[in-house]
């Protein structure tokens, strides 16, 4: 008879502690898989990166943005490539959504994120500013 009731003790705090070791897990798995990524400051700076890159050949001339790799952007990202010769303004390049030039002043978390950058190329200035707005997913 001991070894019965000995057995049905020792069955309650074994399910107890598989109930905290599930418990445990699924705490720790859903602060893992509920976390955010925030990229969209490193896609601008990245953009803006490939676009200086791309118009370090420009020449004035006959220049084409698709050279750049850069296809037609969808709602989530914006760049807008300025050139200027001496102080003049001579072209502009631009795809995107154009918001995110006054988003990207606003403060707050849900707003777009923008980076710029500037080249000199022979007597060109060359002046980019990109954004994105692309969330990135959760794990």
């Amino acid at each position: 008879m001991n070894k019965i009731g000995g057995e049905k003790v020792l069955s309650i705090w074994m399910f107890l502690i598989f109930g905290l070791i599930a418990l445990v897990v699924f705490v720790n798995v859903s602060m893992f898989y509920g976390q955010e990524v925030d990229i969209r400051e490193t896609q601008s700076e990245v953009l803006v990166l490939r676009l200086e890159d791309c118009f370090s050949s420009f020449d004035g001339e006959g220049f084409d943005i698709g050279e750049c790799n850069v296809r037609e952007l969808d709602e989530d990202f914006y760049f807008n490539v300025s050139v200027y010769r001496e102080g003049v303004f001579m072209r502009d390049f631009y795809s995107g959504n154009p918001s995110f030039e006054v988003e990207c002043r606003l403060p707050g978390k849900n707003f777009a994120r923008c980076s710029s950058g500037s080249v000199l190329i022979n007597d060109f200035e060359v002046e980019i500013y990109a954004g994105s707005n692309f969330r990135g997913r959760k794990f």
